[in-house]
């Protein structure tokens, strides 16, 4: 099944029954990413049932090529199905991904759980991308980057979606503000968010003003650089700098996520990294690669979704929640 643009974004709000196995690609990773976790969303209401999530790295694939087909056919003893998530950075793995296409097709293989591959762009001849699109039995998804009206459509209901109104001149500027990349937009959004909770009033210019003004999100930035590098003195100034400024604990979390995100954009070979990587950094960058392979990535990811779980469930401050995270992440103790 080939679907792109409104067709593909209608799947995944309303999968087809039948269809456990799907392939997402499109030029802005992060529209692709929020059409995934839509996509788990439908899954899980369907299923009536949370599912678990099992985030497989591309590395674990190439060293055990079986590993992807075992845990799609598993039966769990407690009923509770899985949800894989596989980020393809090429299509080195397009082999056996390919084949699982063609098991499924031939009855050789039944997928018990699911399965969602998230890719960059896809060029028409690529065999992968053909492969899933030609299939009756799996989905070939093409998702493209937001145009000026999606992205102010986008905002109004992810603010709608929190009770918050804001003004027309208001979204219009801050549209304008966003970077072009999705993921790095929604960190903008939620900062936008956390700014607006319990002001009273719709969000207007002076508001938008005011917050693309300040030096809260580079002092987040400044944070989560320095420890994902090691550098634990600079993580904590900046840190300390941040929440005097009045920044937020979960937004420097999430500012943190999307950092680690980038890093597994560069270990799996990426071409373009958003924000890019500047020649004067490049050595720094790459040395500090070398310190973040798969595994401590994916334990690193889970410590960020319990912290951010623990903050928003409250007891403990959320503020001695994040510099416990940032210290541990700057020694390298995940």
């Amino acid at each position: 099944m080939n679907l792109s643009g409104d067709k593909a974004l209608n799947f995944v709000q309303r999968p087809k029954a039948g269809i456990n196995v799907v392939l997402a690609f499109g030029e802005d990773l992060g529209v692709v990413s929020d059409a995934a976790q839509t996509l788990v969303q439908k899954w899980r209401k369907v299923e009536n049932s949370e599912l678990d999530i099992v985030r497989l790295h591309e590395d674990e694939l190439k060293k055990d090529p079986g590993l992807l087909t075992e845990h799609l056919s598993a039966v769990s003893l407690l009923g509770i199905k899985q949800i894989l998530r596989v980020r393809l950075s090429n299509e080195s793995i397009a082999k056996q991904l390919i084949a699982i296409v063609d098991q499924i097709a031939t009855g050789k293989l039944y997928p018990e759980n699911f399965l969602i591959l998230e890719a960059g762009e896809l060029k028409k001849s690529s065999k992968l991308r053909t492969s899933f699109s030609t299939s009756p039995d799996t989905a070939c998804l093409q998702f493209f980057a937001d145009s000026d009206v999606e992205t102010s459509e986008y905002i109004r209901i992810k603010l709608s979606d929190q009770n918050i109104q804001i003004d027309e001149l208001a979204l219009e500027q801050f549209a304008a503000e966003l970077p072009g990349d999705r993921r790095l937009a929604n960190a903008e959004i939620e900062k936008l968010s956390l700014y607006a909770f319990d002001l009273g009033r719709s969000i207007q210019p002076d508001d938008i003003k005011a917050i693309c003004s300040t030096e809260q999100p580079r002092g987040a930035d400044n944070a989560a650089d320095a420890a994902l590098a090691g550098d634990i003195d600079e993580a904590n100034k900046s840190l300390d700098r941040f929440l005097d400024a009045g920044g937020s604990a979960i937004s420097a979390l999430r500012t943190l996520h999307y950092r680690l995100l980038r890093v597994i954009d560069a270990q799996s070979g990426a071409r373009f990294l958003r924000p890019p990587v500047f020649d004067r950094d490049r050595p720094a960058f790459n040395k500090m690669l070398k310190d973040w392979d798969a595994a401590r990535l994916n334990r690193a990811l889970s410590t960020l979704y319990a912290a951010e779980k623990t903050c928003k469930q409250g007891g403990i401050p959320a503020e001695a929640i994040l510099k416990i995270v940032i210290d541990r992440f700057s020694r390298r103790q995940v």
